[in-house]
């Protein structure tokens, strides 16, 4: 369940409880998320494969299970994290999405507005695929969140499994480092605005500091890596500079704060 889970993983993880006993060398792989079938027979000679189905039922008593089976109630802080995890990943998701459709409808329509008169695929090269990619490490933070390391239940195999590197957050520095060569220097406060591409991506920078701060007590607490928090806190600063990237690339100019 997306809501729960962050990622539609509670699905993945019912069929973990349900073939575990004739299963057991696919566990792990079902508690990463890996697979949602499984060879209905070692002896069916048209090795057909068995689907689940999407809803399980096993959330109606108000509990749901994390990566390693255990289950909480769903007003646990882990899912409360979750949550926020998978809607920056959809605010992300749909910032990218926004921006492709925009662009491929200017280019097919040949429009020369002002805002499409830069280079139509300006973005193609850096900032869409940057986007595309933090989408598939977001899901990669669900998996660390969902498997709390001080849990009795969490075996140094899933451990290992959600490892989150540091070079993640390596990476968006240098997406970051990379963007500002080209921005004029930052001498007021913006509010989100310009384009609707740089207001979408606002606004997933202001649920991404929402998931941080519910990530980090699970830092601190031991729950989560310290390299979890790192990456939420550089992803926020980087959707805040691809924000500036996509009005000044089409030659909009960011919307400065002005006292009252």
């Amino acid at each position: 369940r997306p809501d729960d889970r962050g990622g539609g993983l509670e699905q993945q993880t019912k069929i973990g409880e349900e073939e575990a006993t004739k299963k057991d060398h696919h566990q792990n792989d079902l508690q990463m998320g890996k697979g949602t079938t499984f060879k209905s027979s070692a002896n069916d000679a048209k090795d057909e494969m068995t689907k689940f189905k999407v809803y399980t039922k096993t959330g109606d008593d108000g509990t749901s299970s994390l990566y390693n089976l255990e289950r909480r109630k769903k007003s646990d802080l882990t899912f409360e994290a979750l949550g926020d995890c998978d809607e920056t990943n959809v605010a992300v998701g749909i910032a990218r999405v926004h921006a492709r459709d925009f662009f491929l409808f200017n280019t097919t329509n040949n429009n020369s507005d002002a805002t499409t008169s830069a280079d139509i695929n300006c973005f193609d090269e850096d900032v869409l695929p940057h986007l595309e990619i933090i989408q598939s490490r977001l899901l990669d933070v669900g998996s660390a969140v969902a498997t709390p390391m001080t849990s009795e239940k969490t075996k140094d195999g899933m451990k290992m499994r959600c490892r989150f590197d540091e070079s993640h957050v390596d990476a968006i520095e240098s997406w970051i480092d990379a963007y500002e060569e080209e921005l004029p220097a930052l001498t007021n406060f913006l509010c989100p605005g310009g384009t609707k591409f740089a207001a979408f991506l606002h606004q997933a920078r202001a649920i991404c500091r929402r998931c941080e701060r519910k990530v980090q007590p699970m830092v601190e607490s031991g729950d989560v890596e310290k390299s979890v928090g790192m990456y939420l806190n550089r992803l926020s600063d980087y959707l805040f500079v691809a924000a500036r990237v996509a009005n000044h690339r089409v030659g909009v100019e960011d919307v400065s704060y002005k006292k009252a």
